[in-house]
């Protein structure tokens, strides 16, 4: 199980990159030869968030082996440890993709954070195509950050582009705001089935492990609940399930003095046997193991 492709293993792979003190990093497609017309293959969780924007082209992004073609005013926002397969820029492209360390955009938005339900929108539907207007606005939050970025001796340069990221995340969130206001009313059945299924598994995954549990609290059979899940996602509610708890598991191992038997309990397993059988068939080693790789 590979670790997460944090944000200086992101610099290393692209040398053309602009970054601020590997916080945050602009990939300039207008302007990057390098960007453009090479092919990315990563196959490893993003830990931090990420967004792509096109203004002329294509961008081809794979994220848990979904395939996104973004094309002249879209944008796909990545957050959550998603696994980025791949990403290629066509030779025409233009746009920009924002690369932010987790710990650094916590420290600019901890003040007021999206609504947890926006969030979980956002992971089900990752792509918004904008209107010339929103165009217009993202674009130039955007280049307003890559300009300040590049004014290295300015004497302010760490508070301007904490100003400029903080204007750039709202805009994008308020965005993505106004898109589920539009939207709550045309949502099919399944797309709000599977909404309510991602918010009540983030609240209770570490206790409940059965699909047969979220089925019951959603009021909806088990066989539905995974058909809306392939439909919507293209993951079954039971991948899902698994996914999010070993997720949670490889975190608790890396914690120090983290024994797994007290792992297996808190994540509710019936035994330490039990826990070390999951987390090999989800991850590919067991529990032990992985806690000695290094990180």
């Amino acid at each position: 199980m590979k670790k997460a492709l944090i944000l200086n293993d992101i610099i290393t792979l692209n040398g053309d990159i602009e970054h601020f003190e590997n916080r945050f990093a602009v990939i300039d497609f207008s302007q990057s030869s390098k960007s453009k017309g090479k092919y990315f293959q990563m196959n490893q969780p993003l830990g931090g968030c990420c967004v792509f924007m096109v203004t002329k082209g294509e961008v081809n992004v794979i994220v848990d082996s979904i395939p996104y073609c973004l094309k002249k005013n879209m944008i796909l926002m990545i957050e959550g440890q998603r696994v980025i397969d791949s990403f290629y820029a066509s030779e025409d492209c233009e746009g920009y993709c924002v690369i932010f360390d987790d710990n650094y955009l916590e420290m600019l938005v901890h003040e007021e954070k999206p609504p947890r339900e926006l969030m979980t929108e956002v992971w089900v539907c990752p792509v918004v195509e904008m209107n010339q207007d929103d165009f217009i606005i993202i674009r130039d939050a955007m280049k307003r950050v890559l300009f300040n970025l590049r004014r290295s001796g300015h004497a302010f340069l760490s508070g301007m582009l904490k100003n400029e990221l903080r204007s750039l995340h709202y805009e994008i969130w308020n965005l993505l705001f106004q898109r589920k206001s539009a939207q709550s009313d045309a949502k099919s059945p399944y797309e709000k089935t599977a909404m309510r299924f991602i918010q009540l598994l983030h609240d209770n995954f570490r206790k409940e492990h059965e699909v047969t549990y979220y089925a019951s609290e959603l009021c909806v059979s088990p066989v539905f609940l995974t058909r809306a899940m392939k439909k919507v996602t293209r993951k079954t509610a039971g991948q899902w399930i698994n996914e999010v708890l070993a997720a949670e598991s490889r975190i608790l191992l890396r914690k120090p003095g983290s024994s797994i038997k007290e792992i297996a309990y808190e994540l509710c397993f019936s035994d330490h046997a039990s826990f070390s059988k999951f987390f090999k068939k989800n991850t590919g080693m067991s529990p032990s193991k992985y806690k000695k790789m290094p990180v």
